[in-house]
C-alpha cells in the first residue's frame, strides 16, 4: 500500500487540531461501475470513521454495509492507497465549526458483483439529514463527478483533493493489472 501525504503548508498538528481516521472504498462491478455517494452536496466514496479499537477492514466493512447494504469479506478487500492529510481549516459537520484536521484515510479498492440493498442500509441521523444518496455510476460519470470543482461547499475542496488522488493512484494501478480495463 502506498502512502502520499498531502501537507501544502507543510503543517504540523498539535493539541488544537482534529484527528480523524477513515476508510473509503471504491467498489467496481462486473459491469465496470462505481459507487459513488452524496450528502450535503459532497460527493465522496463509500466509507466513514474508524472507531476505537476497530481495524481498518472491520471499518470498512461495517460501513459499507450501512452505506450501501452489501455485506463484503475480508478476503476481496485490498488496501491500496494511505492518504495522510493535513488542512489548516476544516469543517466539522457535527459540531458546525472549523479547525485544523490531520486525517489517516484508508482507501481500499473493492471488485464485487453486489447490488445496492436500500432495504438492508442503516443510515446515521447526520446522513438522512444530508439527503443521503449512493448510486453506481459508469466511468465516464465518476470522472465527470471527481474532476468537477465541489470548493463552494464545507471541505468540497478537501474531497476533492483526495477523491481526485484515489480515483488517479487506484484506477490507474487496475489499469496496469488489468489491460482489459478501460483507459481513463
Amino acid at each position: 500500500m502506498e502512502t502520499i501525504t498531502i501537507n501544502h503548508d507543510n503543517l504540523t498538528p498539535d493539541s488544537t487540531w482534529e484527528q480523524l481516521y477513515k476508510v473509503r472504498a471504491i467498489i467496481e462491478n462486473d459491469d465496470k461501475e462505481f459507487i459513488i455517494t452524496r450528502q450535503g452536496g459532497k460527493y465522496i466514496f463509500p466509507g466513514g470513521s474508524v472507531n476505537s479499537g476497530e481495524s481498518s477492514v472491520d471499518a470498512i466493512i461495517r460501513e459499507i454495509k450501512e452505506e450501501t447494504g452489501i455485506m463484503l469479506s475480508p478476503e476481496i478487500l485490498e488496501e491500496r492507497l494511505k492518504l495522510d492529510t493535513f488542512y489548516p481549516s476544516a469543517y466539522n459537520y457535527q459540531t458546525g465549526t472549523y479547525r485544523p484536521r490531520h486525517t489517516v484515510t484508508i482507501f481500499f479498492y473493492v471488485k464485487c458483483s453486489g447490488e445496492i440493498k436500500s432495504d438492508k442500509m442503516s443510515l446515521t441521523a447526520n446522513e438522512i439529514d444530508g439527503n443521503f444518496k449512493v448510486a453506481f455510476v459508469n466511468l465516464e460519470k465518476l470522472l465527470e463527478i471527481v474532476y468537477a470543482d465541489h470548493s463552494a461547499i464545507p471541505n468540497g475542496a478537501i474531497f476533492d483533493e483526495e477523491n481526485r488522488m484515489a480515483v488517479s493512484m487506484i484506477l490507474n494501478e487496475r489499469i496496469i493489472s488489468d489491460p482489459s480495463a478501460r483507459k481513463i
